[in-house]
């Protein structure tokens, strides 16, 4: 490995704005690269710092997704309720009697629906 590219790897490792396990390796087969294969306990150290950072992110996103679809599907659920709600209070509106009413000023015409 030249030393622009071994300075190119340390660069990206060094970035604090990352936060993914990328780097880690990135530093872990640089290491690999200038060293060789005579050697692989860094590159096992490297390989198990990602795969506890892969297990923290496990931990977190598998809840993460299980409420949200829970929320999901219970405002789904009460979409419905409301839905069906609805639904039945138009089924159930005395359209007959409603013909003549007057709201706010306003004639009510009401006539009754082709489903009732």
């Amino acid at each position: 490995m030249t030393p622009e590219e071994s300075s190119a790897a340390e660069a990206v490792c060094s970035n604090k704005k990352r936060t993914d396990a990328a780097p880690v390796m990135i530093k872990a087969f640089a290491n690999l690269g200038t060293s060789g294969i005579g050697d692989p306990s860094g590159l096992s150290a490297a390989i198990g710092e990602v795969l506890i950072a892969t297990a923290s992110g496990l931990l977190i996103a598998i809840p993460a997704f299980g409420m949200f679809y829970l929320l999901r599907s219970r405002s789904s659920s009460a979409m419905h309720y409301i839905q069906n709600v609805t639904r039945d209070l138009f089924r159930k509106m005395p359209y007959e009697h409603m013909s003549g009413l007057h709201i706010s000023g306003e004639e009510l015409y009401a006539a009754t629906p082709n489903w009732v």
